[in-house]
């Protein structure tokens, strides 16, 4: 025995004399225990110390109050069980109420029950939901183990069974019998007997039904919860759900949870749980074969007997309830009440099948089915027919049922059992689908409102469980990741919060508002610090110090004051006051000044030791928006409401050093720290930075957001990143080194005020109306990346582009210069020219290995050029010379992996023909065509899209073969896609606004027919599940396949032409947008976490 065994053995048998001598009464002087046993006296003391506060095995409830177990003050016991003693307490630090659990000093020296205890205390602290009792803290003093959760106020569901059953309080059941939780649980945990005959009084009718199912789903999607967390309960019954006076319910009591990692702590032959709610699997004793469907079933016992008033296992003793959970079958719920739905009954009856998987997959799946029968849909679960109840019943009874009777019987039915399990398999499919399709489509809705707390709901009830198939796709993971980033939500101010600021650290950050309050935050946990008030109205600024100690701030009473950073309890100092508002206030880089400036453009210097101020001898004759200083001090620029509206002065003198008259109307404005850049913003969405280098200020637009009209400006302290806040679109992130690239992230419709970068660059904190502060992380958590680049688009070009970069092309006369844009800097560099005669249309390969372009004057061809530096590979043969008419609409494009080369040229009529790059004949003979508008290579190069008036012909390379696609529109499609698996094409016509969807393995039937205006370009995801669609106004429409319903709708820039593309693992969406001579446009939309800013492209593979 280790000397840690004997003192445990010494401690446990020290505290049996002190209780015995408890017990018996004549207590043992605790000070002469403790002497009698040196080697353990502290412990000892302390043992013995809680065991008065909890009253010992034995305790009543007139204990005295007040005894402290760290940081709580117990105040009574209100719950006893078999893994502790629950009191009220209160929480001394926070000053607030809550429930305490204590593990008895008897539990605590067996390993096996302290482990079980650490684990409810873990698998508790672990959950976060609605309907899950909080954990607040897990901890031990003086040798006692504890954990701190939230008081629910409140009555179980077994107290509201009794009242609606018209019980007196049960007693509590002895020893032996049905139910076995040990004699201290509370009374109306158990049910000690079978019920008298006749039944209970009838429940009220549909409204308790509502409620029933109503309660279910809470404690069912809770389950879900907890499940998904690697946590089984393993005791879910009416003692252990507590309802609230709202009608919330809370599951509570996780002694016997199995977390995935400490599945050990449950033996083999350990019948853990209350038996009458026990699944049969958990009665065996084999933890293997527990899994989340035993608290389906628990849930599903518990339930049954709140909407029947009597348990679903009824035997008296513990011998007869083990044969029944063996053998027995519940009553069908309408048996005993005929008011009962039959939906209801099913549901119910499917969570407590004895094989676990005829119940419910998973909990979620349960509370999908009870919403269901709330909204008055169609539920999912179907009753087993006469012949699965029958064989079930052969199944168990093996002995008395005749092998041949059995093998007739289900003869018989076999063919017609099959047939109806099929079609209720397809009709349960279907309407999985449909609710699908519903929900993502709300829960689009509901994110675009900022409501990502209801569009998580909604989507996690489409989580598939074991077995189920998995309905997700490109939308549904969208929008889970917007939910999944969201930002930490600030809570406290009241009314517009204006402006948020970093403090020097990082560590701290500050906030000004409409409620008259400056309060300070814990940067990375976004806890209060401390809240400043003395403000005689809005707070429009407040600012740290350079050192951090000390706040200047300013708001519409006109006045500027000092603030102790440290203590919110020493009142302001009042620098000055005046009769304008004061909008804007900065320190000095050594903390000795402090600059405001107001609404009527007056400029202010404060002295901090003196109190005086100094204001600029002529006022800037506009209103003052923003202030910056530049770390050197050398620096102070304003943003101004009229133009110049950036002015970058001279702190001394506050004379205008430099101005940008570009900028009229100018918000917000912030210095880089090297001091040398500044940027500033407008309602138009631009976004000016200034340069005032060695040969003079230099101001140029950094980038333009279209709809983003700019509050606010913030940098990172090394410079490289640039946030740009405003009404009428998301928050941007930029990168200055590289601006054409935007990272954006989704925002409320609230009015924005304000924006700040940490230091460090990883966070980012917003002010907006209605007191709404949030944190959220720059690094992987936009929703949304655009690139921008001035790339000329005014020839007609069919790009190449990949995850890294774009090849075009711009041709004059007698050359064709290719440019290559890379997306990781934004930069715009020439890969070769190339000397040729009026050429007319290019092509670029993906790969940007390859060109091609037509000559057209004289005799027409095609030439071939290699980018890479590789020879020239061949030029295409015609078998037939083109006419030279300059006027047809000649087609070029390159095969997905540009080995093959698909032209459409005059040549008596129309003609198309695809050549293997560098291979001189064409494939096969070229076919004619009407003229194709645009031509599109399937996924594997073996299929050519040529559209045609009313439709599409698909040309099998391979064959040689045509089928036809008729659309029944009288107009050209202008662009097309084939699925990647070949089975689907689709073709969509601007003209009148629609697009055509047909399985090419029936080409035969009708197409699919989708309304959507302008359509410009086409993609079908990788998995086939999603087309989408992008039009002319910027916007791109996900539908779903095959029903074609409009599943989610994401914005982009507008476009004369567009080109979409799914990343080949289906998590990006990327759209193109160029054409008309504007900038080209990539927008990529991201359904997982999307790359660091700076980082590579937009479809760069995490």
């Amino acid at each position: 025995m280790t000397p840690d065994d004997r003192d445990e053995s010494e401690l446990a048998r020290a505290l049996d004399a002190y209780l015995i001598a408890l017990e018996s009464g004549l207590p043992l002087d605790p000070a002469l225990l403790a002497a009698l046993h040196p080697d353990i006296a502290d412990r000892l003391l302390a043992c013995i110390a809680v065991l008065d506060v909890t009253g010992g095995p034995r305790a009543g409830d007139d204990d005295p109050p007040g005894a402290r177990l760290g940081d709580f003050a117990l105040i009574r016991p209100i719950g006893r069980g078999g893994m502790g003693v629950v009191f009220e307490a209160r929480e001394v630090s926070l000053d607030r109420r809550v429930a305490v659990k204590i593990l008895p000093f008897a539990a605590a020296l067996d390993p096996v029950l302290l482990g079980r205890f650490q684990v409810e205390a873990r698998a508790a602290a672990r959950l976060h939901h609605t309907n899950i009792v909080p954990v607040f803290s897990i901890g031990c003093e003086r040798g006692v183990h504890y954990y701190a959760m939230q008081l629910i106020e409140g009555r179980s569901l077994a107290d509201l069974i009794r009242d609606l059953r018209g019980d007196a309080p049960t007693p509590r059941t002895a020893p032996g019998r049905a139910d076995e939780p040990p004699p201290t649980e509370p009374a109306a945990a158990t049910v000690s007997a079978a019920l008298p005959e006749p039944p209970p009084p009838r429940p009220p009718g549909p409204s308790h039904h509502r409620r029933v199912a109503e309660l279910g789903v809470q404690a069912a999607d809770a389950l879900e919860h907890a499940h998904r967390e690697g946590v089984v309960h393993r005791d879910v019954k009416p003692s252990n759900l507590m309802v609230d006076a709202k009608g919330t319910l809370w599951i509570a009591d996780f002694g016997l949870a199995r977390l995935e990692a400490d599945a050990g702590l449950t033996l083999h032959g350990d019948l853990l749980g209350t038996l009458r709610y026990m699944s049969p699997e958990q009665s065996s004793g084999d933890p293997a074969l527990v899994d989340a469907r035993t608290d389906v079933f628990s849930l599903g016992a518990t339930l049954y007997e709140f909407l029947t008033l009597r348990p679903a296992r009824v035997a008296a003793d513990r011998q007869a309830l083990l044969a029944e959970i063996a053998d027995g079958e519940p009553r069908p719920p309408r048996s005993i009440d005929r008011r009962i739905p039959r939906d209801l009954e099913t549901i119910v009856l499917k969570a407590l099948a004895r094989e676990p998987d005829a119940r419910y997959a998973t909990a979620g799946a349960m509370a999908d089915d009870l919403r269901r029968f709330l909204d008055g849909r169609p539920i999912l679960a179907r009753r087993p027919s006469p012949l699965a109840r029958a064989a079930r019943w052969a199944r168990r009874r093996k002995g008395l049922v005749a092998s041949a009777v059995l093998a007739a019987l289900l003869g018989v039915a076999s063919l017609t059992a099959l047939a109806l399990a099929a079609r209720n398999r397809d009709l349960a499919r279907a309407q999985r689908r449909a609710d699908y399709v519903r929900d993502v489509a709300q829960a689009g809705q509901h994110a675009r409102r900022n409501d990502l707390d209801e569009a998580v709901r909604l989507l996690s009830q489409h989580i598939p469980g074991p077995g189920e198939e998995d309905e997700r796709d490109f939308a549904w993971r969208y929008l889970w990741r917007l939910g999944h980033t969201r930002p930490k939500r600030l809570e406290g101010h009241k009314g517009d919060v204006y402006h948020v600021e970093y403090s020097p650290d990082g560590r701290a950050l500050i906030t000004a508002g409409q409620d008259a309050t400056i309060r300070t935050w814990n940067a990375e946990t976004g806890a209060p610090l401390r809240t400043f008030r003395g403000h005689e109205g809005d707070v429009d600024w407040a600012t740290f110090s350079p050192d951090g100690r000390a706040i200047a701030s300013c708001g519409n009473d006109g006045s500027v004051r000092l603030w102790d950073a440290s203590d919110e309890t020493k009142p302001s100092r009042i620098l000055g006051k005046g009769d304008q508002e004061v909008v804007a206030v900065v320190f000095s880089p050594d903390g000795r000044s402090v600059y405001s400036g107001d609404h009527a453009g007056r400029l202010t210097r404060w002295d901090i030791a003196t109190g005086r101020g100094e204001s600029a001898p002529d006022s800037l004759r506009t209103r003052v928006q923003s202030l910056a200083m530049a770390s050197d001090g050398r620096t102070l620029v304003v943003a101004c409401a009229g133009g110049p509206g950036m002015r970058w002065l001279d702190p001394a003198s506050f004379r205008t050093i430099a101005a940008d008259g570009d900028l009229a109307d100018a918000n917000g404005v912030a210095v880089a720290p090297s001091g040398r850049h500044a940027a500033s913003g407008d309602r138009r969405g631009r976004v000016r930075i200034g340069d005032l280098g060695a040969s003079g200020p230099d101001f140029r637009t950094l980038a333009e957001i279209p709809g983003l009209s700019i509050e606010s400006v913030a940098f990172s302290r090394d410079g490289r990143k640039l946030a740009a806040y405003g009404a009428g679109g998301d928050l941007c992130v930029l990168d200055v080194t590289s601006p054409s690239m935007i990272d954006r992230f989704a925002v409320g419709p609230g009015r924005p005020w304000g924006v700040a970068l940490s230091p460090d660059g990883r966070t980012l904190a917003t002010a907006a109306e209605a007191g709404c502060v949030e944190i959220r992380d720059v690094e992987g958590g936009a929703s949304r990346r655009d690139f921008g680049a001035d790339v000329p688009c005014d020839t007609p070009v069919v790009v190449g582009w990949s995850d890294e970069s774009l090849t075009t092309a711009r041709a004059d006369p007698s050359s064709v210069r290719f440019l290559r844009w890379t997306f990781a800097d934004g930069k715009v560099g020439e890969v070769r020219t190339v000397r040729a005669n009026d050429p007319y249309l290019v092509a670029v390969s993906d790969d940007q290995a390859t060109a091609a372009f037509w000559h057209v004057p004289g005799s027409p061809r095609i030439e071939v050029v290699a980018l890479d530096g590789r020879p020239a590979p061949s030029p295409p043969r015609f078998p037939s010379a083109p006419d030279r008419r300059r006027d047809f609409t000649y087609q070029l494009v390159f095969s997905a992996d540009g080995s093959r080369l698909a032209a459409t040229y005059p040549a008596d009529g129309p003609v198309t023909a695809v050549w293997r790059v560098g291979e001189g004949p064409p494939l096969a003979p070229p076919i004619a065509i009407e003229a194709a508008e645009r031509l599109t290579f399937a996924p594997d190069g073996a299929r050519l899209a040529l559209p045609k008036v009313e439709g599409l012909t698909v040309w099998d390379l391979t064959t040689g073969g045509l089928v036809d696609l008729p659309s029944h529109s009288p107009m050209w499609p202008t662009s097309s896609a084939f699925s990647r698996d070949g089975s689907l094409a689709a073709g969509g016509y601007d003209t009148p606004g629609i697009v055509a969807v047909w399985p090419l393995r029936s080409p035969r039937s009708s197409p699919l027919i989708l309304g959507i205006p302008d359509v410009q370009a086409l993609a079908f995801s990788p998995d086939g599940r999603l087309l989408a669609a992008a039009d002319a106004s910027g916007r791109t429409e996900l539908l779903r396949i095959p029903s074609g319903l409009p599943i989610l709708s994401l914005d982009g820039p507008p476009s004369q032409t567009s080109e979409l593309r799914f990343s080949p693992d289906g998590s990006r969406l990327t759209r193109l947008a160029y054409g008309g001579g504007a900038a080209m446009r990539m927008t990529t939309w991201f359904s997982e976490t999307a790359p660091a800013t700076g980082a590579r492209g937009p479809g760069d593979r995490p």
